[in-house]
């Protein structure tokens, strides 16, 4: 009796018996000659140029994806910048007024004996 395995240890195994089961039903149809047939020279060019065309498709596709991602982050990073030069100037306005109304409200009151005040 083997011993008791960890979940990982039962997967590996499990995985092992899988390939050797294969590996024994691949040579059982070999010997019965009932096996995947070669391939012709011209069919193995043709699939080779298929999968060579699959693969340069993907990289065209995959430039274009990384162009709009960069496209697409160069916006952001611009809308960022104008966001934080209004945010800058804001404070700026926001400073000046308050300095504006310090001056005005440290200004001496001279007319106090307006209506207001009586």
């Amino acid at each position: 009796m083997p011993p008791a395995l960890s979940p990982k240890g039962k997967k590996k195994e499990e995985k092992r018996q899988k390939k050797e089961e294969r590996a024994e039903n691949e040579k059982e149809l070999k010997k019965q000659g009932k096996g995947r047939p070669a391939l012709s020279l011209e069919e193995k060019v043709a699939r080779k140029k298929l999968i060579m065309e699959a693969k340069l498709e993907a990289k065209v596709d995959l430039k274009e994806q990384m162009e709009k991602k960069r496209e697409e982050w160069r916006l952001k990073i611009e809308k960022d910048k104008m966001d934080k030069k209004k945010e800058k100037e804001i404070k700026k306005e926001e400073t000046r007024i308050m300095h504006l109304f310090m001056k005005e409200w440290q200004k001496p009151k001279d007319d106090l004996d307006c209506e207001d005040h009586k």
